[in-house]
């Protein structure tokens, strides 16, 4: 009888540590050696919500959000002069809404739109000078219809049509 009151009891306060344990807000950080701030990563009732990564000088470099211990929501990176390098939207560890890319100076490198984890719709890749480099379609992660290559003035150098991914027609002059 003392063995099953004390293992219940054994249980009872295993029960309450968890329940302590998995409740846990806070942040964790870690440091450089110079001092400072590594990363800082949040966390609520026990979860990772959020991660911020530093560069060595103090400047961000990466911000994530999790939820259910996934990547969701946003991932951002940033160049060490504060630029944005790169925006994802994602969903439970799948890209899924909008993604940039840009070059250092600020300028758009690539626009993609994903869903589910595949690349969905319009795709565009930009030089870095702004101007677009090549401009088509997606579904599903596979190139449909035609993709438009432009030299870096803008003017059009050739039309290409896929299907499954295969080349079907060119049209214009060669991009090379």
């Amino acid at each position: 009888m003392k063995q099953n009151k004390l293992l219940i009891k054994i249980s009872c306060l295993l029960f309450l540590l968890t329940i302590v344990v998995s409740c846990k807000n806070g942040i964790k950080i870690d440091y450089y050696n110079n001092g400072n701030v590594e990363t800082k990563s949040f966390y609520e009732r026990g979860k990772l919500i959020k991660v911020i990564d530093f560069y060595p000088n103090g400047d961000t470099s990466r911000l994530v959000y999790f939820n259910k211990g996934k990547v969701d929501s946003l991932w951002i990176t940033y160049f060490p002069n504060g630029n944005i390098e790169s925006y994802t939207e994602t969903k439970l560890d799948k890209q899924h809404g909008i993604s940039k890319y840009y070059y250092e100076n600020g300028n758009i490198e690539q626009l993609t739109v994903w869903k589910d984890g595949y690349v969905e719709g319009k795709e565009i890749f930009y030089y870095e000078n702004g101007n677009k480099r090549h401009e088509g379609l997606n579904n599903k992660g596979i190139k449909v219809g035609n993709w438009i290559h432009f030299s870096e003035k803008g003017d059009t150098l050739k039309i290409v049509n896929f299907d499954s991914d295969s080349v079907h027609d060119y049209v214009g002059k060669p991009w090379y």
